[in-house]
């Protein structure tokens, strides 16, 4: 969704630089503390953890519950990391209006936590395809295979992050680190969401992690994102914009979106240190 993607990360620092947006987040332990900074706009914002966390999340009716079982295929390599490759089959049931009030009202609450290994029915291993018959309770229905995960548990990453990235992937945290993310559609259709082009480990110098200077405090995240503060910044960037627009209308969902480099320090000190979201 959001195009390129370059990650820097230690032991306690990420910074998350999106070159189509232009904009570049940066975060910190131990509490995490969020700044999102817009290069072209030279603006910026503020942000506890729970506030980055839940700025996608919208307040939406939540009509359905959703289990999903994941069958375990061969690994395979991606950017030279061994990674487990996981299918993903989901099932629905219907809730009752009761049940989707309480639904809806969780939603932030979830958005703070990992991926529930409620929502995980099973994970097999072994089989090709679902055995007849297996489903999480008699009043769901099978919608078919709706999502590919592959993961690695060769580099970790810090406990917010892994629980931020779970939430992608759909699998719990100790699955690993997804490196490759796809949709399934109706139909066979599918979209790339993540894709890992490269990984290095290597020190990462201080100068990396600095924040940029003379940069406009702005309100909120959304402000900072798009730049827009009124209705003149609206057409702005509309107008400055098209090319990118243009060109995602015509990729369609099945655009690929690389992470090109996952930079990793080496050295004693930080020779756990890890990746993204």
């Amino acid at each position: 969704m959001y195009g390129n993607q370059i990650v820097h990360l230690d032991a306690n620092r990420i910074k998350l630089n999106w070159t189509q947006l232009k904009v570049t987040i940066e975060m910190s332990g131990p509490s995490w503390h969020v700044q999102v900074f817009n290069d072209k706009h030279k603006t910026y914002c503020d942000l506890t953890f729970k506030e980055w966390q839940t700025a996608f999340v919208g307040k939406k009716e939540v009509q359905k519950e959703h289990k999903w079982i994941f069958i375990e295929d061969a690994p395979e390599f991606i950017a030279g990391l061994k990674a487990t490759h996981y299918r993903g089959f989901r099932f629905f049931r219907r809730l009752s209006p009761a049940q989707q009030k309480k639904a809806a009202a969780e939603m932030e609450a979830r958005a703070q936590a990992p991926a529930r290994k409620a929502d995980v029915y099973k994970i097999l291993k072994g089989v090709a395809t679902l055995p007849p018959g297996l489903s999480p309770g008699p009043d769901f229905h099978f919608e078919g295979l709706r999502k590919e995960v592959w993961v690695t548990t060769e580099v970790s990453v810090p406990a917010q992050l892994a629980a931020s990235m779970s939430r992608s992937s759909g699998l719990p945290p100790e699955y690993g680190v997804p490196l490759r993310i796809k949709e399934v559609h109706k139909g066979g259709r599918d979209s790339l969401l993540l894709d890992t082009n490269k990984f290095k480990r290597e020190q990462i110098p201080d100068s990396v992690f600095a924040c940029p200077k003379g940069y406009r405090k702005v309100a909120d995240f959304m402000s900072t994102i798009t730049g827009i503060q009124n209705d003149s910044d609206l057409q702005a960037l509309f107008a400055d914009d098209s090319e990118i627009f243009t060109q995602r209308k015509s990729q369609g969902s099945g655009v690929n979106l690389p992470l090109p480099s996952h930079r990793l320090p080496t050295g004693p000190a930080n020779n756990s240190s890890s990746t993204r979201h």
